[in-house]
């Protein structure tokens, strides 16, 4: 429709006054074609993006639910909100509506990775410096390797399958801020994403450590600081047990570990008579 009336008013420039002059109908005749361009500029802009939506999304929100709940909680990941996807992460190409060729290997597609994969699978973007700083240039980029010096991170090379790796604290498709009070690393929930493999019987096994830690974190002076308090200060595991480079404080760095916080009672050990023989202690 709006092409021929266009048209229509092109051709009655014919018939205009001689006095309007040539140039007059020529700057019109530019302006109508421009306003045509412009037009269709933007009518196949809104066809292409209707025409090409994510596949990956597309399709899986259709699926069963253990295939459709990670779109669910994708939406409020904090890569999302950082503008990544699916093929940020898995690979494969979004534009395809064929499933084979979205999975094409040309596309470096990676479906679920196994748990030794994981640490470089998060690592490709997270230990790259200069893509970081496009997103938060405060992050550090050695978590990667700080993780290969941790407990969890050695079993893994020693290929433990069952140890913990970014996904198990950070989660999956549902990621958030550590800042963020529905974060599994937010401070009030750190200890409860570390009991789900501590505190489980079954699942620690084999390991020697005892699984009761989460019971007994919960009856101590700092469990109440935090949990009825809300003193988001107040210590919980990665505090004295570490973050990405999580290693069990050993004896000799115990009172070191504690004077993070308990400075004056640090000071006071130092100088007191039982430094001697608790340094003795850790002796060979």
């Amino acid at each position: 429709m709006f092409r021929r009336k266009i048209l229509a008013m092109s051709q009655n420039l014919r018939w205009q006054p001689a006095f309007l002059g040539n140039r007059i109908r020529i700057l019109i005749i530019v302006s109508i074609g421009f306003s045509i361009t412009l037009a269709s500029f933007f009518a196949f802009s809104d066809g292409s993006k209707a025409q090409n939506p994510n596949s990956c999304i597309a399709c899986h929100s259709g699926l069963e639910a253990r295939l459709s709940d990670p779109i669910k909680s994708f939406e409020h990941d904090i890569h999302k909100s950082k503008g990544l996807s699916c093929q940020d992460c898995h690979g494969g190409n979004p534009a395809a509506s064929d499933k084979a060729a979205a999975k094409a290997v040309i596309w470096g597609y990676v479906g679920r990775p196994t748990t030794a994969q994981i640490p470089a699978f998060c690592g490709k973007c997270h230990s790259d410096a200069e893509l970081m700083k496009k997103f938060n240039p405060s992050l550090r980029v050695d978590q990667v390797q700080e993780y290969f010096t941790s407990v969890h991170g050695n079993k893994l090379r020693g290929g433990d399958q069952n140890v913990a790796t970014c996904v198990s604290c950070h989660g999956v498709h549902g990621i958030r801020a550590p800042s963020d009070p529905l974060s599994s690393v937010y401070p009030l929930n750190v200890a409860e994403t570390c009991a789900k493999c501590h505190a489980n019987a079954e699942h620690m096994a084999g390991y020697g450590i005892p699984h009761d830690q989460f019971d007994k974190y919960k009856s101590s002076v700092h469990a109440a600081a935090l949990y009825e308090k809300h003193d988001l200060s107040a210590p919980t595991c990665n505090d004295c047990h570490g973050n990405h480079g999580a290693v069990p404080p050993g004896l000799a760095s115990v009172a070191n570990v504690c004077g993070q916080c308990h400075a004056r009672q640090a000071e006071l050990f130092q100088k007191s008579a039982h430094k001697l023989p608790f340094e003795k202690m850790n002796t060979g």
